[in-house]
């Protein structure tokens, strides 16, 4: 039986840019070494037919989240980590 996913994040993007490039790159790297639950992790090209109108994308890179507890988007290349950290909920001393 599959764990189910603490944190689900769907990362849009414009491809190609270089905020878009570093985004994707620290998210999974933040994933990968910084946050201990599982991650599913979707990146959508915003210009694709895949991006959802709904979601009020009006820049990119955004990055949506919902972690069961909480949900919100963020702005930017996630390169400050502690900062991205604390908003999603994990606390700096849980570094």
């Amino acid at each position: 039986m599959d764990r189910p996913c603490r944190f689900q994040f769907i990362l849009y993007i414009t491809k190609g840019s270089a905020p878009s490039v570093r985004a994707e790159e620290n998210l999974r790297r933040i994933c990968g070494t910084r946050i201990s639950v599982p991650c599913h992790i979707e990146i959508i090209n915003a210009a694709s037919s895949e991006a959802d109108p709904s979601k009020h994308v009006l820049a990119t890179p955004t990055l949506i989240w919902d972690s069961g507890l909480s949900r919100g988007r963020i702005l930017g290349d996630l390169s400050n980590e502690k900062a991205f950290l604390a908003v999603i909920g994990i606390p700096a001393g849980d570094l």
